[in-house]
């Protein structure tokens, strides 16, 4: 839901396959291989993406989806993931870390008036329209995005206690912002 906040910053009147591509890439169970897929096992992550621009069609709006989500991510683990993990006091920081994700998506889906309705827009679109989603097929996605949604829609976790409205909203605005200006550079 924050990468969905984020792409809504981003623009709001993109296209339903700019939406569906920004979130299908976390649709991987295995964690090794979404570490490969997000570019969390290289060395220069910042790097790694720039080369992905260059090989990205931006006229595509779901592999552009794609670069948007990769990037937010890279953005969100320096600035919040990563930290985090330093700060959290014991052994199990990643479940505490999911747990807030968690909630923290929750409140977004249930305080953004323009949620559901877009979202459920995106379940209607065809697994076939898909572009290319690293590591994953279509079925797969498609089957994520939906899932997703319906937890979404049942969801009723607590507020979160790291990442609340605010600096959701903060960063949704700060990494689309981000974005602009790293595609504009065309480094």
């Amino acid at each position: 839901m924050i990468h969905f906040q984020t792409a809504y910053e981003f623009d709001s009147n993109a296209d339903l396959l700019f939406y569906i591509g920004n979130l299908v890439p976390d649709a991987l169970d295995e964690w090794q291989a979404k570490d490969a897929t997000h570019f969390r096992d290289v060395p220069d992550r910042a790097a790694a993406l720039v080369e992905l621009m260059h090989k990205t069609d931006l006229s595509d709006p779901f592999a552009y989806g794609i670069l948007f989500h990769l990037y937010t991510d890279m953005l969100w683990d320096e600035g919040y993931m990563y930290p985090h993990r330093k700060e959290y006091k014991g052994d199990n920081w990643f479940k505490d870390y999911r747990n807030e994700i968690k909630c923290g998506g929750s409140l977004l889906f249930h305080k953004s008036e323009w949620v559901q309705s877009l979202w459920q827009k995106m379940t209607e679109v065809s697994e076939k329209d898909y572009g290319e989603t690293p590591g994953t097929d279509a079925k797969t996605a498609f089957e994520y995005l939906v899932r997703t949604y319906n937890w979404h829609v049942g969801s009723n976790e607590p507020l979160p206690k790291s990442f609340d409205e605010k600096i959701l909203h903060e960063f949704a605005k700060g990494a689309a912002e981000s974005f602009k200006t790293f595609i504009e550079r065309k480094i």
